[in-house]
């Protein structure tokens, strides 16, 4: 009978609007679960800036450090050859030629090493 199909039109229908509700209400939660990772994302990303800020402040001042105790040690090897330059400069068998020197081996026994030390502290 036609009231028969009817009624069972009307049930197919009430049971496809259901699973329609029901997939509404999935794909809402997906929404809120997608915005609450876009979210995570965003703050994670934020953070990764900051530590990425951080660590470029860190290399920069890493960099004018070491380049500051390089300019101390060029300043002290300076001194250094400078000094010894003066402590050796009447010595005939050793030759000071920028920051390295080159002598005769009989200079570096332990009796003249003795001497150079001990004129170094004497001046």
């Amino acid at each position: 009978s036609i009231e028969g199909e009817l009624d069972t039109q009307k049930q197919i229908s009430q049971r496809a609007l259901s699973q329609v509700e029901l997939l509404n209400q999935q794909i809402a939660a997906l929404r809120k679960q997608i915005a609450a990772l876009e979210d995570a994302l965003e703050v994670s990303e934020a953070k990764d800036r900051q530590s990425n800020t951080k660590i470029a402040d860190l290399g920069r001042r890493l960099n004018v450090a070491l380049a500051q105790r390089v300019q101390e040690l060029n300043r002290y090897r300076s001194d250094f050859f400078g000094r010894l330059r003066e402590i050796l400069s009447d010595r005939e068998n050793i030759r000071i030629v920028g920051t390295a020197s080159s002598s005769s081996p009989k200079c570096c026994s332990r009796p003249a090493l003795k001497r150079l030390t001990a004129r170094a502290r004497w001046r």
